[in-house]
């Protein structure tokens, strides 16, 4: 099966370079490529959860995406992966921390529990989904699932430069989980308050 890691992809009003940490096989490029140009980079972005492209990944896919999380978590803590920035919220991945974990108004901002109760999700997960999903980005989103706050959640994760760009849904049903596109990031500002919380809880 020919493998390619590096590929040109034709949305409606651009071209896109695919670059993410695992390689792809033929007909899993055929799965992207095949209907990426039906819609801009916009759509793509904006699209219904179960409108992204579903890519199954392979043993070996599914076990470099687990060694690359495992390179950038090791010996860290929790805490020191958000102080060192090597993990990030989503605007949007904060607001559904508030409300659907929380319990919040979407304007509040989500407890710094409920914050590292998904980074530990990350942290101690040693499995990742067979399905991944792409939305018009440059990369993969690969989900992992677990607890917090006693709820069950599942994590939407993007690898970026090597940091872990999240966004999180949590639902009962396992069966029945929503996905939510990345938003802009959290402003430095805000990650900067969010640093003196967790140093200072």
């Amino acid at each position: 099966m020919i493998l390619s890691k590096a590929i040109k992809i034709h949305l409606r009003n651009k071209s896109i370079i695919f670059d993410d940490i695992i390689e792809l096989e033929n007909d899993q490029i055929l799965s992207i490529t095949n209907v990426s140009s039906l819609e801009t980079e916009r759509q793509w972005f904006n699209a219904e959860p179960n409108e992204a492209v579903k890519i199954l990944l392979t043993k070996t896919q599914k076990q470099k995406v687990l060694s690359e999380k495992q390179k950038i978590t090791e010996g860290h803590t929790v805490h020191s992966l958000m102080s060192a920035k090597l993990i990030r919220l989503t605007d949007h991945a904060a607001k559904r921390i508030a409300t659907r974990i929380d319990g919040r108004d979407p304007d509040s901002a989500p407890s710094v529990s409920s914050i590292l109760g998904i980074i530990d999700i990350i942290l101690n997960s040693e499995e990742v989904e067979t399905e991944a999903r792409w939305k018009g980005h440059s990369t993969l989103s690969y989900s992992f699932r677990g607890e917090c706050s006693g709820k069950k959640c599942g994590v939407s994760l993007a690898f970026q430069s090597g940091i872990m760009i999240i966004t999180i849904t949590t639902d009962a049903d396992e069966n029945n989980t929503t996905y939510y596109s990345l938003g802009s990031l959290l402003s430095s500002e805000t990650i900067n308050k969010l640093k003196n919380r967790l140093r200072n809880p």
